[in-house]
């Protein structure tokens, strides 16, 4: 059976530029570069698709000024 990855969605507070949509996408594939990632500036969230627990993504993205929870 093979191994299908969902994608989850976070939110994440403190972006307020494309330099800033960037800077976490770049956070997202520092802790895995196997990782889908989608972030929207407009809606402020992340949707990444990975065989990480979520909380891996959520606390680099808080540590880092981005604060992130991930959603239900």
């Amino acid at each position: 059976m093979p191994n299908t990855l969902s994608p989850r969605l976070f939110a994440v507070s403190g972006m307020s530029c494309g330099g800033c949509v960037n800077a976490v996408k770049r956070l997202i594939l520092k802790q895995d570069p196997q990782a889908q990632a989608e972030v929207d500036l407009e809606q402020a969230t992340a949707r990444i698709v990975s065989a990480l627990p979520a909380d891996r993504f959520t606390e680099a993205l808080t540590k880092a000024g981005y604060p992130t929870k991930a959603q239900a």
